[in-house]
């Protein structure tokens, strides 16, 4: 008597993961055909015009980015289609977020597979007043570094001040632009910035962060290792490292949104992406980024005690300040009864974390952040409730990112993380 086999059922991972091999490749045949250059000049020429003709562009403009990589390391044919046919393989691109059905089953967590798709567009909808933001707060923060100045002066040529500098003026301009790309005014790019910044140091900058058409496949094959996976798709793209494109005598962005996104993550990353400095950048930052919370915090009415007071605190009280049971800040209301907690962990996603699809390993990832942050306030919480100097008092803790993680409350995170079941 023969045994039946029990027969094998996908799961969400495997159906998603055969759906996008299945449609991806039929793309990739179809770009494979057609001259690469006119492919790639017809999407810039495409996200140009997508804000003058008020499309909505975080919903398309992703995809037309995605497709100048696939072009760039695919393309080695010389057709030139119209563009109905070019319209209709960024449809089937775009289609490709469909991949997502099989992690909408009723017995996954759909809010993952959001998330994912949310971390993609948000990428496209960084406003500029954030990117200003972020620019200034780096050079806030990093300026004063020697080790990671004398690295990016070494790696790059130029210093952090002068590198906010020039894109501060940079997104001025953009600012302005009624498209969905800038030319960049190198005239008055090289006005605006004297006499601080020499025009060797804007050429050195361009020189770092824009790329010609030609310079692309050799750049994109540097950033093929995960194309094959389905998850790959809502990653960001590699142009957040080179967010201007020259052609003949002009310097344009790619993206006005890209580039709004590029100036807030560029120069961490840089630093990130090294061996060489990258652990430096960290333990530098984190400490610059926690002192930073500390001094606008300090500049509030509201009484602030920092990490070490809290210590003393604890010992009053006969305990010890531990690294997991003490957070870096702490606000105390007596008019409202309300104490405040605040952790900062100055972190930020990369593409992975961006788009796990398994509750489980996107809770490993958190741990040591978003997750130990919440422990050691609720652990703090536990200690200073039995200070009669607070009975009768609300806690309340916040976990402060240097990155938008797709959640700003606990239930949000624990929606996030639990199983439908």
């Amino acid at each position: 008597m023969s045994i039946p086999k029990i027969k094998h059922k996908p799961t969400a991972k495997e159906t998603a993961q055969a759906l996008y091999t299945e449609r991806s490749n039929k793309i990739i045949r179809k770009i494979r055909g057609i001259d690469r250059d006119f492919f790639i000049n017809t999407c810039l020429a495409k996200i140009s015009k997508i804000k003058k003709n008020k499309e909505a562009s975080f919903d398309y403009e992703h995809v037309w980015i995605l497709a100048i990589k696939i072009a760039a390391t695919h393309s080695t044919g010389t057709r030139k289609p119209d563009n109905n046919e070019i319209v209709g393989i960024i449809n089937s691109l775009w289609r490709l977020h469909n991949c997502l059905i099989p992690y909408l089953a009723s017995n996954l967590n759909p809010f993952v597979a959001i998330r994912a798709m949310f971390n993609q567009q948000s990428t496209l909808q960084h406003h500029i007043v954030k990117a200003y933001a972020d620019i200034m707060r780096q050079s806030h923060l990093l300026s004063s570094s020697t080790p990671l100045n004398d690295y990016l002066k070494t790696k790059y040529g130029i210093s952090i001040t002068t590198y906010c500098f020039i894109w501060f003026v940079i997104l001025t301009q953009i600012a302005e632009s009624e498209f969905g790309s800038t030319e960049i005014n190198l005239g008055r790019l090289i006005i605006d910035c004297r006499p601080y910044i020499k025009i060797k140091d804007i050429y050195q900058f361009f020189k770092a962060f824009s790329i010609s058409t030609s310079e692309m496949p050799a750049f994109f094959a540097n950033y093929t290792t995960y194309d094959s996976d389905f998850e790959s798709y809502f990653y960001d793209s590699p142009l957040k490292r080179r967010p201007f494109i020259h052609k003949e005598m002009t310097i344009s962005t790619i993206s006005n949104n890209l580039a709004f996104s590029s100036a807030s993550f560029l120069l961490p990353q840089l630093f990130k992406d090294s061996k060489e400095i990258s652990q430096t950048f960290k333990k530098i930052f984190t400490k610059k980024f926690e002192n930073y919370i500390g001094e606008l915090l300090a500049q509030t009415n509201v009484t602030h005690k920092t990490e070490e007071q809290i210590k003393d605190l604890y010992r009053s009280l006969g305990h010890s300040g531990k690294t997991n049971n003490v957070v870096d800040h702490m606000l105390i209301s007596p008019e409202t009864k309300i104490v405040l907690l605040i952790e900062s962990k100055g972190v930020e996603q990369t593409d992975f974390v961006k788009v796990i699809l398994d509750p489980t390993t996107l809770a490993k990832r958190l741990e040591d952040n978003h997750i130990k942050g919440i422990a050691q306030s609720q652990q703090c919480i536990g200690i200073l409730d039995k200070n009669p100097d607070f009975k009768g008092y609300t806690f309340y803790s916040f976990i402060i990112v240097n990155d938008d993680y797709g959640f700003w409350m606990l239930s949000r995170l624990r929606t996030l993380l639990e199983s439908p079941h």
